[in-house]
């Protein structure tokens, strides 16, 4: 865990948020400045990237967790 407040839990990203993440980073509306959305191969390397990151420099991207559900939230 990288941050908690009352609401919420900040975490690396994992391989089990790729559901999440494909939400978002798949939509045509949230990656209309991106060439096009990204399919499930895509983000799994995306996730591996961010992974890396976080080994390699200490920080990247966080997922965003509600304690109350357990639900992981990205927003694009």
């Amino acid at each position: 865990m990288i941050l908690e407040t009352d609401r919420l839990l900040l975490r690396e990203m994992t391989l089990s948020d790729l559901d999440a993440l494909l939400l978002v980073l798949g939509d045509a509306e949230s990656m209309r400045y991106y060439p096009k959305p990204f399919d499930c191969e895509i983000v799994q390397k995306w996730i591996d990237w961010q992974c890396r990151n976080y080994a390699q420099h200490g920080m990247s991207l966080w997922a965003m967790v509600l304690k109350a559900t357990g639900e992981v939230k990205f927003k694009a």
